[in-house]
């Protein structure tokens, strides 16, 4: 079985981006992360169905209290988030889903489109 590092995701919204730290380093105030995911490379975010959820737990050593896993999809790969509670993990599905929308909304926006007829 794999035990998979701790790391921590930081949900920045003013540089639009999610901050991964490791856990050794998420204390410091230096800017070490070991990636950075930006809201325009989201693509979804869902909880395991609860036949496949019973299958990973089986498959994998999860950390003790932090038993209720999602996935976070992104242009590159897919990363398996953990919660301690399943309220927990409604509300970060939830809020990432939010993200994707909100981004791909403002993505769709003509700015300029938008500049110029206000001129007018």
């Amino acid at each position: 079985m794999y035990v998979y590092p701790l790391r921590y995701y930081k949900v920045d919204f003013e540089e639009q981006r999610i901050v991964v730290k490791h856990k050794d380093h998420y204390a410091d105030d230096h800017e070490f992360y070991s990636k950075i995911i930006y809201f325009r490379e989201l693509l979804d975010c869902y909880k395991f169905s609860e036949e496949d959820e019973e299958k990973e737990k089986e498959s994998r050593h999860y950390p003790k209290d932090l038993t209720f896993p999602f996935v976070l999809q992104t242009t590159e790969r897919k990363f398996e988030l953990f919660t301690s509670t399943d309220d927990e993990r409604k509300l970060w599905v939830t809020c990432f889903n939010y993200i994707i929308k909100c981004t791909k909304e403002s993505e769709s926006i003509d700015f300029e489109a938008f500049k110029k007829a206000r001129r007018e």
